[in-house]
């Protein structure tokens, strides 16, 4: 089976080595809008993150991530360490 990535070219006119680069094309940016629906089964999505407020380099150092979306501290069985 072909690989999923390879086949998803965009229609621009820019080839699919293009498509992770600053310059890509409106169509591949309307895929903040697409519906979980109509996207194929038994695939795995996982959501583009949009930049937004980060942490200062202390508290980014301390949790591990200058994203705050993207701290998820563990906290031992049942939540009971947090």
């Amino acid at each position: 089976m072909e690989n999923y990535r390879m086949n998803c070219g965009c229609s621009c006119g820019m080839g699919n080595s293009t498509a992770g680069r600053q310059g890509m094309c409106r169509q591949q940016e309307n895929l903040w809008d697409m519906s979980v629906d109509k996207l194929p089964l038994a695939m795995g999505y996982v959501p583009m993150q949009r930049f937004g407020k980060t942490y200062d380099l202390r508290t980014g150092l301390r949790a591990g991530t200058i994203f705050p979306d993207l701290y998820k501290p563990f906290c031992g069985k049942g939540g009971a360490g947090c």
